[in-house]
């Protein structure tokens, strides 16, 4: 530790994959050295070595390491760094291997606006294939989560999960609030007793035309739905942002509902529904972005609480705990757009 500070966190790295003798017991300091021992016995200089030294950039909160695949993850000043590559680059270089180089300009500004607070914490969920990164805004107060899909590595931010702590268990992910609840995450067709909200903007296109107009007048969702869902859709034009107000949807439940619904009148459960309908918008520019907002509420949502709250007395039920039905797949969209001029 020639650095000086003190062990921020210990992880375990195997750098041939999966476990067993050539697991490597990594620590690292609060200033960003990474150490590395291999062996098997502590006590023993003949069964333990130092296998090096390296620097890397500050860590951030006390759980800042977490295995990812057969790599490990450290948090740091500088993004989410997977440990096999950036222990080979120089310091002012882990950059380039960062996990988040995506979205490495609200990295960098959350961490040095949030740096010293309480809740920061990485946890990849297997099941929907999605890595967490759990943003603390204010200590014990708020957080938001920025969290990358496996399957193309694309990012987005989670808002209203104010969680100190993930954990996996039993295949599902949980998280614990800061007023000591515990939550299900992925569970369910609502935010507790509020709307599912999601807004997205696509990245911004020349539509392989970058010198000229375009004029973009219907664009064509292509989603597979849980159940009716009305987007609302809006285009951003040369990288400005737009608002576009998202009107509250009903969403059909996955078919009949226990001990709600009425035998021989309710519907069972009819799977997802794809969707395709067009709809109408007005944008000019050079480029262009979609920009869709949805505002989801099942149906027994914005009571008390659509979770499990009835009464044993009475025998009535929400109905909804258990139940985890696919709200909103978006998989493209297709636009009528005309080329205008050069300009």
């Amino acid at each position: 530790m020639t650095e000086g500070g003190f062990i921020q966190s210990m992880g375990t790295w195997n750098y041939q994959g999966g476990t067993g003798p050539q697991n490597l017991a990594v620590f690292v300091t609060t200033r960003g050295q990474v150490i590395i021992y291999s062996g098997t016995d502590p006590t023993s200089a003949t069964t333990w070595s130092l296998v090096g030294t390296f620097d890397l950039p500050p860590p951030l909160g006390n759980r800042c390491m977490t295995p990812v695949g057969s790599d490990l993850g450290i948090i740091t000043l500088q993004g989410i760094l997977p440990l096999s590559q950036t222990i080979q680059l120089d310091t002012g270089a882990v950059r380039q291997a960062a996990v988040t180089g995506r979205i490495q300009n609200a990295m960098l500004q959350a961490a040095k606006a949030y740096q010293f607070n309480f809740g920061w914490q990485l946890i990849d969920y297997p099941a929907e294939g999605l890595l967490f990164l759990n943003v603390p805004l204010q200590a014990n107060t708020s957080q938001v989560q920025y969290v990358q899909n496996f399957l193309n590595g694309a990012w987005t931010q989670f808002q209203g999960w104010n969680a100190n702590c993930f954990e996996i268990f039993n295949e599902k992910l949980f998280f614990g609030g800061n007023d000591g609840t515990v939550a299900n995450a992925y569970q369910g067709p609502a935010d507790l007793i509020s709307p599912i909200s999601a807004d997205m903007q696509c990245a911004f296109n020349y539509f392989e035309n970058p010198g000229r107009i375009k004029r973009m007048s219907m664009i064509q969702p292509l989603l597979v739905t849980g159940g009716t869902i009305v987007p609302t859709i809006g285009v951003d034009v040369d990288f400005g942002t737009s608002s576009p107000t998202a009107t509250v949807s009903s969403i059909l439940a996955n078919g009949a509902i226990y001990d709600t619904s009425t035998y021989d009148n309710s519907f069972y459960a009819q799977g997802p529904l794809p969707q395709s309908l067009w709809q109408s918008v007005q944008a000019e520019g050079h480029a262009l972005a979609v920009r869709m907002k949805v505002n989801v509420l099942p149906p027994g949502g914005g009571s008390s609480s659509v979770f499990d709250t009835g009464s044993f007395d009475s025998m009535v039920f929400d109905g909804f705990l258990g139940q985890s039905a696919s709200i909103l797949q978006i998989n493209t969209f297709n636009a009528v757009i005309e080329m205008g001029s050069f300009i």
